[in-house]
Protein backbone atom coordinates (compact mmCIF):
# COMPACT_ATOMS: atom_id res chain seq x y z
CA UNK A 1 0.00 0.00 0.00
CA UNK A 2 2.83 2.46 0.81
CA UNK A 3 4.45 1.60 -2.66
CA UNK A 4 1.03 2.62 -4.17
CA UNK A 5 0.87 5.94 -2.32
CA UNK A 6 4.59 6.45 -3.66
CA UNK A 7 3.86 5.77 -6.93
CA UNK A 8 0.71 8.19 -6.94
CA UNK A 9 2.94 11.27 -5.61
CA UNK A 10 6.30 10.33 -6.96
CA UNK A 11 5.73 8.15 -10.15
CA UNK A 12 6.27 10.81 -12.59
CA UNK A 13 9.37 11.43 -11.77
CA UNK A 14 10.24 8.01 -12.09
CA UNK A 15 12.28 6.92 -15.34
CA UNK A 16 10.27 5.24 -17.55
CA UNK A 17 11.58 1.87 -17.38
CA UNK A 18 10.88 1.90 -13.63
CA UNK A 19 6.96 3.89 -14.40
CA UNK A 20 4.26 1.36 -12.89
CA UNK A 21 0.90 3.28 -12.39
CA UNK A 22 0.08 3.50 -8.69
CA UNK A 23 -3.78 2.52 -9.53
CA UNK A 24 -2.41 -0.84 -10.78
CA UNK A 25 -1.24 -1.46 -7.15
CA UNK A 26 -4.14 0.11 -5.63
CA UNK A 27 -6.07 -2.87 -7.89
CA UNK A 28 -4.16 -5.91 -6.54
CA UNK A 29 -4.21 -4.77 -3.15
CA UNK A 30 -8.56 -4.47 -3.09
CA UNK A 31 -8.57 -7.53 -4.98
CA UNK A 32 -6.82 -9.38 -2.09
CA UNK A 33 -9.39 -7.78 0.56
CA UNK A 34 -7.28 -4.89 1.65
CA UNK A 35 -10.18 -2.54 2.91
CA UNK A 36 -7.57 0.44 2.74
CA UNK A 37 -7.10 -0.18 -0.60
CA UNK A 38 -10.38 -1.17 -1.58
CA UNK A 39 -11.45 2.66 -0.43
CA UNK A 40 -8.51 4.38 -2.19
CA UNK A 41 -9.39 2.91 -5.30
CA UNK A 42 -13.32 3.57 -5.21
CA UNK A 43 -12.07 7.38 -4.30
CA UNK A 44 -9.47 7.14 -7.30
CA UNK A 45 -12.61 5.72 -9.61
CA UNK A 46 -15.23 7.94 -8.43
CA UNK A 47 -13.48 11.12 -8.18
CA UNK A 48 -10.75 10.75 -11.04
CA UNK A 49 -12.02 8.69 -13.89
CA UNK A 50 -15.56 9.48 -13.15
CA UNK A 51 -16.26 6.02 -13.06
CA UNK A 52 -19.39 5.70 -10.71
CA UNK A 53 -19.92 2.40 -11.09
CA UNK A 54 -16.89 0.86 -10.71
CA UNK A 55 -15.97 2.89 -7.44
CA UNK A 56 -18.93 1.97 -6.08
CA UNK A 57 -18.70 -1.52 -5.80
CA UNK A 58 -15.57 -0.87 -4.13
CA UNK A 59 -16.70 1.50 -1.81
CA UNK A 60 -19.09 -1.12 -1.11
CA UNK A 61 -16.63 -3.94 -0.51
CA UNK A 62 -14.46 -1.74 1.98
CA UNK A 63 -17.34 -0.63 3.62
CA UNK A 64 -18.42 -4.03 4.36
CA UNK A 65 -15.31 -4.87 5.50
CA UNK A 66 -15.79 -2.17 8.26
CA UNK A 67 -12.97 0.45 7.33
CA UNK A 68 -14.86 3.69 8.69
CA UNK A 69 -14.07 5.90 6.34
CA UNK A 70 -15.42 4.08 3.48
CA UNK A 71 -18.81 3.62 5.95
CA UNK A 72 -19.24 7.37 6.06
CA UNK A 73 -18.19 7.99 2.63
CA UNK A 74 -20.32 5.60 1.30
CA UNK A 75 -23.15 7.43 3.28
CA UNK A 76 -22.51 10.62 1.86
CA UNK A 77 -22.07 9.77 -1.60
CA UNK A 78 -25.65 8.40 -1.55
CA UNK A 79 -26.89 11.28 0.13
CA UNK A 80 -24.85 13.87 -1.99
CA UNK A 81 -24.38 12.11 -5.07
CA UNK A 82 -21.32 13.05 -6.99
CA UNK A 83 -22.50 12.13 -10.08
CA UNK A 84 -26.02 11.99 -12.15
CA UNK A 85 -25.88 8.18 -12.98
CA UNK A 86 -26.15 8.06 -9.17
CA UNK A 87 -29.49 8.60 -7.61
CA UNK A 88 -29.72 9.55 -4.15
CA UNK A 89 -30.82 6.72 -1.90
CA UNK A 90 -31.50 8.78 1.35
CA UNK A 91 -32.89 5.17 2.99
CA UNK A 92 -29.05 3.45 2.55
CA UNK A 93 -27.27 6.72 2.59
CA UNK A 94 -28.91 7.08 6.89
CA UNK A 95 -27.86 3.31 7.08
CA UNK A 96 -24.33 3.68 6.18
CA UNK A 97 -24.44 6.83 7.59
CA UNK A 98 -25.26 5.30 11.13
CA UNK A 99 -22.67 2.73 11.21
CA UNK A 100 -20.43 5.37 11.15
CA UNK A 101 -22.06 7.16 13.31
CA UNK A 102 -21.96 4.50 16.07
CA UNK A 103 -18.32 3.75 15.44
CA UNK A 104 -17.33 7.40 16.34
CA UNK A 105 -16.99 9.16 13.34
CA UNK A 106 -18.49 12.92 13.62
CA UNK A 107 -19.37 13.95 10.30
CA UNK A 108 -21.61 10.85 9.81
CA UNK A 109 -22.53 11.73 13.57
CA UNK A 110 -23.44 15.12 12.06
CA UNK A 111 -24.95 14.27 8.76
CA UNK A 112 -26.83 11.40 10.04
CA UNK A 113 -28.25 13.60 12.80
CA UNK A 114 -29.24 16.00 10.50
CA UNK A 115 -31.18 13.88 8.08
CA UNK A 116 -32.77 12.49 11.33
CA UNK A 117 -34.05 16.12 12.29
CA UNK A 118 -35.51 16.78 8.96
CA UNK A 119 -37.99 13.57 9.66
CA UNK A 120 -41.48 13.98 10.92
CA UNK A 121 -41.11 11.70 13.66
CA UNK A 122 -38.36 11.13 16.14
CA UNK A 123 -37.70 8.66 18.97
CA UNK A 124 -36.40 10.59 22.47
CA UNK A 125 -34.19 7.56 22.52
CA UNK A 126 -32.71 9.03 19.01
CA UNK A 127 -32.91 11.94 19.70
CA UNK A 128 -31.10 11.83 23.14
CA UNK A 129 -28.36 10.17 21.25
CA UNK A 130 -27.92 13.33 18.40
CA UNK A 131 -27.92 15.25 21.33
CA UNK A 132 -25.08 13.36 23.01
CA UNK A 133 -23.06 13.44 20.38
CA UNK A 134 -23.75 16.70 18.70
CA UNK A 135 -22.47 17.95 22.86
CA UNK A 136 -19.28 15.65 22.42
CA UNK A 137 -18.07 17.20 19.34
CA UNK A 138 -18.33 20.56 20.74
CA UNK A 139 -16.53 19.43 24.01
CA UNK A 140 -13.66 17.86 21.55
CA UNK A 141 -13.30 21.39 20.07
CA UNK A 142 -15.24 20.02 16.46
CA UNK A 143 -17.99 22.53 16.79
CA UNK A 144 -19.06 23.94 13.85
CA UNK A 145 -22.34 26.56 12.85
CA UNK A 146 -23.54 23.52 11.73
CA UNK A 147 -23.03 21.83 14.93
CA UNK A 148 -24.90 24.97 16.75
CA UNK A 149 -27.70 24.61 14.05
CA UNK A 150 -28.47 21.09 14.67
CA UNK A 151 -28.54 21.59 18.57
CA UNK A 152 -31.07 24.13 17.96
CA UNK A 153 -33.38 22.28 16.25
CA UNK A 154 -32.84 19.00 18.56
CA UNK A 155 -33.37 20.71 21.58
CA UNK A 156 -36.54 22.37 19.52
CA UNK A 157 -37.62 19.14 19.19
CA UNK A 158 -36.72 18.43 22.90
CA UNK A 159 -39.22 21.04 24.29
CA UNK A 160 -36.06 23.21 25.36
CA UNK A 161 -36.91 26.57 23.31
CA UNK A 162 -35.05 28.76 25.15
CA UNK A 163 -31.88 26.43 25.05
CA UNK A 164 -32.71 26.77 20.87
CA UNK A 165 -32.79 29.90 20.76
CA UNK A 166 -29.44 30.16 22.65
CA UNK A 167 -28.20 27.83 20.09
CA UNK A 168 -29.08 29.40 16.93
CA UNK A 169 -28.10 32.32 18.12
CA UNK A 170 -24.80 31.05 18.54
CA UNK A 171 -24.94 29.46 14.93
CA UNK A 172 -25.81 32.36 13.09
CA UNK A 173 -23.04 34.07 14.66
CA UNK A 174 -20.27 32.02 13.40
CA UNK A 175 -22.79 31.54 9.99
CA UNK A 176 -22.17 35.33 9.66
CA UNK A 177 -18.34 35.11 9.85
CA UNK A 178 -18.22 33.08 7.29
CA UNK A 179 -20.14 34.98 4.88
CA UNK A 180 -23.11 32.38 5.12
CA UNK A 181 -25.99 32.79 3.65
CA UNK A 182 -28.25 32.24 7.06
CA UNK A 183 -31.96 33.69 5.68
CA UNK A 184 -33.05 30.15 6.72
CA UNK A 185 -31.55 30.24 10.18
CA UNK A 186 -32.67 33.93 11.12
CA UNK A 187 -36.46 32.60 10.21
CA UNK A 188 -35.79 29.62 12.60
CA UNK A 189 -35.09 31.88 15.15
CA UNK A 190 -37.34 34.28 14.70
CA UNK A 191 -40.06 31.59 14.68
CA UNK A 192 -38.45 30.21 18.15
CA UNK A 193 -38.33 33.43 19.58
CA UNK A 194 -41.96 34.37 18.62
CA UNK A 195 -43.22 31.29 20.30
CA UNK A 196 -41.46 32.48 23.24
CA UNK A 197 -42.76 35.37 23.00
CA UNK A 198 -46.78 34.00 22.87
CA UNK A 199 -45.53 31.75 25.63
CA UNK A 200 -44.94 34.15 28.03
CA UNK A 201 -48.01 36.33 27.12
CA UNK A 202 -50.38 33.27 27.82
CA UNK A 203 -48.45 32.29 31.29
CA UNK A 204 -49.01 35.89 32.00
CA UNK A 205 -52.83 36.14 31.11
Amino acid sequence: YNYACFLRAYGKYLPENDFVAFDHVLLELAEEGYPQAQYDYAQYQIYANHDIDTGMEWLLKSAKNGFLAAEYRLGDVLLNSPSVYLKQDINKAKRWLKVAALRGHIKAQQKYTSILLSEEKVSEAELKQSLDWLEESISEDQDTADTYYLLAKAHHLSGNQSTAIDFITTAIEKAEVLKWDIAIWQNFKDELQNASSTNKTAQVK
